[in-house]
């Protein structure tokens, strides 16, 4: 059955400096992790980006990039992946 896991995250950046004009930019991910086992994982992210070329001009970037991921490996040790979600094992009964 494996693990299930959430993640959010919030970023900016400014990217103007003296001489060069970037614009703003924001963005928010949103993700779900699947852990098949300790060694093994999926991931989807979905980002949503928007970028403002500058505070005079009204000209304004929209994006949405959606990523699937599968990873390999040692990625929890064996105290992490008990750890996990260990709350559920025990209302389980395992």
């Amino acid at each position: 059955m494996g693990r299930l896991g959430t993640s959010a995250r919030q970023s900016y950046v400014d990217l103007n400096d003296d001489i060069i004009k970037g614009g703003k930019e924001s963005n928010f991910t949103a993700g779900l992790n699947w852990y098949h086992n300790r060694n093994t994982r999926v991931t989807r992210d979905e980002l949503d980006a928007f970028l403002a070329q500058s505070d005079t001009r009204r000209e304004r970037v929209q994006d949405r990039l959606i990523e699937l991921r599968f990873q390999a490996k040692d990625l929890v040790t064996e105290e992490e992946w008990n750890a996990m979600y260990a709350h559920v094992d025990k209302e389980k009964g395992e």
